[in-house]
């Protein structure tokens, strides 16, 4: 069964992304410092934004007041059962508690709408603001992943130097 939008939360909703998100989301999607930690688009960001179908786009907007403020999804993770969860949000944003809003409203649907048994976020280990703010949602740390050489190459990271680049946290209980 799939989420129900849009979803209002405390000051921002969850919608689907629409065609005139392109310019807005690139501007997050191409923000070094926001994708710090992620890679970036393989497409220039001019092109990004003229290929962009919403429609084809995984996860969903992050909206305050008709402004696009970042993105959010659940995954099938690759476990049976998992969802993977995932948050973005612009640089604009930063400090207002949207991330933890958005993580709330996202595990309450996973568990809720989606009947995710786990929820799995991956995690760059120097992400400290994210894993303190996952683990206040009792995530805990479960190892080292290995990411794959496509991937660290996309980044321009030696393979030697990304295999601790990210850690998978999962919830401690399953259910509130």
């Amino acid at each position: 069964m799939p989420i129900l939008l849009p979803k209002k939360g405390e000051g921002f909703a969850l919608r689907t992304f629409r065609r005139e998100d392109a310019e807005r989301l690139a501007e997050i999607e191409f923000d070094i410092e926001v994708k710090r930690y992620l890679a970036l688009p393989k497409k220039n960001k001019p092109q990004w934004i003229r290929e962009f179908d919403p429609d084809l786009y995984n996860g969903w907007a992050v909206d305050i007041g008709g402004v696009l403020a970042g993105r959010a999804s659940i995954l099938r993770g690759k476990r049976q059962g998992d969802g993977e969860l995932a948050v973005i949000i612009g640089r604009p944003f930063w400090g207002l508690r949207l991330g933890r809003k958005v993580v709330a409203m996202l595990i309450q649907a996973a568990f809720d709408e989606l009947n995710a048994k786990a929820l799995v976020a991956k995690v760059h280990p120097e992400n400290q603001a994210i894993i303190a703010l996952l683990r206040a949602f009792k995530f805990r740390r479960r190892g080292i992943v290995v990411a794959t050489t496509e991937h660290c190459g996309s980044m321009g990271i030696s393979s030697t130097a990304c295999r601790e680049m990210r850690i998978t946290l999962r919830p401690s209980r399953t259910r509130r």
